[in-house]
């Protein structure tokens, strides 16, 4: 309650932003109040009373801005000094991912070739043709799958990553309008001479 008048005390700028925790978890306690001897007329015939109040406590997070800001900071420098680390560890990540899905294959085949064998006492050709349809099978089932799953998860991602746009821009638009002249100075001279430091230094 108190941060929605800080724009009327004074010396409270510098106080942090609090936003709307995810959770909406809301506390209530009960307690009692006892007034005591007074001059105020508002407490007149009001001595020694027990009075309850409920108070409402509603919980909040700190504005995570900084966090996000330090982030993509680190990402930034990262993928922009380092590319070629990053594009091998990629590359390399492919690679035993590839090794993994084709280790997985032959796992599944030779099992369900001795499956086969075994209950249909089949040949080794005979074995390997229904394996081999057996596989065509799962993976077209597979692929059909896919082309039904892929279209609904394309338009999730689409709307998750324009709401997480359109959040992230408003929380930094309310940060930047909460900040003072000052803040905000030092803010874009601390940007400048990164952007100014990766230039000199970075190639």
């Amino acid at each position: 309650m108190m941060l929605g008048l800080k724009e009327i005390i004074p010396n409270a700028e510098h106080w942090s932003r609090f936003v709307r925790n995810n959770s909406e978890q809301v506390e209530v306690r009960l307690a009692k109040v006892e007034v005591q001897k007074s001059p105020s007329i508002m407490f007149v015939g009001m001595e020694a009373s027990k009075i309850p109040v409920v108070i409402t406590q509603g919980e909040r997070m700190m504005s995570p801005i900084y966090r996000d800001i330090l982030i993509a900071s680190i990402l930034t420098v990262i993928f922009t000094t380092v590319p070629d680390v990053i594009f091998g560890l990629l590359i390399e990540f492919g690679h035993l991912l590839f090794e993994f899905f084709h280790t997985l294959f032959e796992v599944i085949e030779s099992a369900l070739d001795h499956l086969i064998e075994h209950f249909f006492h089949t040949e080794r050709r005979q074995t390997q043709i229904i394996v081999f349809y057996i596989m065509i099978s799962v993976v077209l089932y597979t692929f059909y799958r896919l082309c039904r799953v892929l279209p609904r998860l394309f338009h999730y991602v689409k709307d998750s990553l324009l709401a997480l746009w359109e959040g992230e821009k408003t929380s930094i638009s309310l940060y930047w309008e909460t900040l003072s002249l000052f803040d905000k100075i030092k803010l874009v001279a601390i940007c400048v001479a990164g952007i100014t430091c990766y230039v000199l230094f970075g190639f």
